[in-house]
């Protein structure tokens, strides 16, 4: 679950939601992107078997991101 998502659950503001994560030693993703170099890979690592979840582990952003990159690539 995402902190706009707990934020939401628990009626308070993102920021203060990503500041009692952080206190709590919660890592934070940064929203890093995926870059066209990055996109060969998740490319390769997909024909490989991959799962959407174990790729975007591998480059530390969300199973939606690789998803929706993924979806919307131009074959």
């Amino acid at each position: 679950m995402g902190s706009v998502s707990l934020s939401k659950k628990y009626g308070m503001p993102v920021n203060t939601m990503l500041d009692w994560l952080r206190r709590d030693g919660v890592e934070i993703r940064s929203g890093r992107k995926l870059s066209a170099a990055d996109m060969v890979d998740v490319r390769r690592l997909r024909s490989d078997g991959w799962s959407h979840q174990r790729i975007a582990d591998q480059f530390a952003v969300s199973r939606s991101t690789v998803s929706l990159r993924l979806r919307n690539q131009i074959p």
